[in-house]
């Protein structure tokens, strides 16, 4: 009998729980502190010997138990315990902790203009996904499920919203397989390139949009790269690119739908002191809309992406940045 792979997997077999949520234990949130407090009382830059070498000899489980949640179970997983806005230390030096953290599960990337390699998640007033060159981390609507750049995905919550903004995430895997029971004529579809704006964050001289396809196989595994509202923007932007197909605005659609389906697409709120990470290559995900009212805290989340030699990136990046 086949053994179903863990990382294809429908709403109702996830739930919260170790497979794909804990909190650090006693002795790795005073490593934490201990790193933050370092960097917060030091000149110390994120690459700093010191603090790599201490989160290395103290936290090696832990970034192994992660890895290994991100290739052989679900393809996320959550860590909670770390601190938020509401403790002690700026985001300045949470973000240096960010980077030294991750930088034992990948290599940090650039992701914009600016060189940033932590990107500050947080709406913009006024802003809306049909703003120029608007991206999803600065709207406060709901964020139809993609992809990002990089083999891993991190976000770290400081602030979350008081209503909405829930994390959705989808097994590529799963949709693959759906589509293809339901109309496996477009899941070919989904197989062929597709033009997707970069946004204005290509470097310079470089192509102002990417071609690339949903679906590919990278030998013998399946990888995904998916983000319909760049495609529709290149549409737009672009009149010398050819035009949709009828096939490919059927295929989208259909992504759309099955990527969304109560049956496939698990939600989860990242509350502050957590950091989600995501399997980039196996791991949809999405975002509820949401709201703060006056006076309330702004959802404020921190985000990396790696790569790493251990998850194999198909995809050039469309954003225009490393892949």
């Amino acid at each position: 009998m086949k053994q179903m792979n863990p990382l294809k997997w429908y709403s109702n077999e996830v739930k919260e729980g170790p497979a794909n949520s804990r909190e650090l234990s006693i002795h790795e949130k005073k490593i934490v502190i201990q790193v933050l407090d370092l960097l917060e009382h030091s000149d110390f830059s994120w690459d700093n010997s010191t603090v790599k070498n201490t989160l290395h000899h103290e936290l090696l489980p832990l970034f192994d138990e992660i890895m290994h949640s991100l290739i052989h179970v679900r393809g996320f997983i959550t860590l909670t315990g770390f601190p938020s806005a509401n403790d002690k230390y700026s985001a300045d030096v949470i973000k240096k902790f960010l980077l030294a953290f991750c930088s034992h599960l990948g290599s940090p990337l650039i992701q914009n203009k600016n060189n940033d390699l932590i990107f500050d998640v947080k709406s913009i007033e006024g802003m809306t996904l049909d703003t120029r060159d608007s991206r999803g981390p600065y709207v406060k609507e709901a964020l139809p499920m993609h992809t990002d750049a990089g083999a891993i995905l991190g976000m770290y919550c400081l602030a979350s919203a008081d209503v909405g903004g829930h994390t959705i995430l989808a097994s590529s895997r799963t949709v693959h397989d759906e589509i293809q029971k339901i109309r496996p004529d477009l899941l070919d579809v989904l197989y062929q390139p597709v033009y997707a704006d970069r946004r204005g964050n290509e470097p310079a001289g470089a192509s102002p949009y990417d071609l690339s396809p949903v679906f590919a196989m990278h030998g013998d595994e399946l990888r995904c790269q998916y983000h319909q509202p760049f495609y529709n923007d290149a549409q737009k932007k672009f009149p010398e690119l050819p035009r949709y197909t009828p096939q490919q605005i059927e295929a989208m659609e259909l992504f759309d739908q099955v990527s969304l389906r109560k049956d496939i697409a698990f939600e989860t709120k990242v509350k502050p002191g957590s950091i989600i990470f995501i399997n980039n290559e196996e791991i949809l995900h999405g975002r509820t809309s949401f709201d703060h009212p006056e006076n309330q805290t702004v959802r404020h989340l921190l985000r990396i992406w790696l790569n790493t030699p251990k998850i194999k990136h198909t995809f050039p990046s469309f954003l225009g940045y490393p892949g």
